[in-house]
């Protein structure tokens, strides 16, 4: 969203024209250095490197913010979907999204994970259903499953007619063995 600023609005409600002009872009410093570096993630950049680091120590746990993603949307129902490839095999907890328009309308989802087996690769449900319509992030417990090589988000049909906008998605890793 860009903002162009050109005037300054008075008390009374008047505008008065501003003798330097702004386009705000929203940017910020640090996409603007995440563009610059070419780098996909603003917790890539040096700003956050020596934080994620003393919390990896600290934690023991690695941050991996590498997640290749593939929008497929043609129009049709059937290919309204988009897939996740975690960096590793890994067992899923729980799935937060930030939908489009999730203040005016719930979506009907399925969530698979693929798990590789000595025969080839078993598709596991992971959830399916209709989402709420919510202020803000919707948090969806995700069924046991092997770990996953490759997580699916598709959109079910309703009536013929499919719907997919998701702004974000994080999915939480299960403890093994808890």
């Amino acid at each position: 969203n860009d903002v162009f600023m050109r005037f300054n609005k008075q008390a009374d409600g008047s505008f008065v024209e501003l003798s330097q002009k702004n386009v705000d872009t929203g940017m910020g410093l640090e996409r603007a250095l995440c563009v610059l570096n070419g780098k996909s993630s603003v917790y890539e950049t040096d700003i956050f490197e020596n934080a994620i680091k003393a919390i990896s120590q600290l934690t023991g746990k690695n941050y991996d913010d590498n997640e290749e993603t593939l929008w497929k949307i043609d129009g049709k129902v059937q290919t309204a979907w988009i897939e996740f490839q975690p960096s590793r095999q890994v067992a899923l907890k729980e799935c937060c999204l930030k939908l489009s328009d999730w203040r005016k309308k719930t979506y009907r989802l399925r969530i698979s994970g693929y798990c590789p087996t000595e025969s080839g690769v078993e598709e596991v449900i992971l959830w399916e259903g209709e989402t709420e319509k919510s202020l803000g992030y919707i948090t969806l417990p995700l069924a046991e499953s092997a770990p996953v090589g490759k997580i699916r988000i598709e959109a079910l049909s309703d009536n013929g007619k499919a719907s997919l906008s998701i702004v974000e998605a994080e999915f939480y890793a299960r403890q093994l063995g808890h």
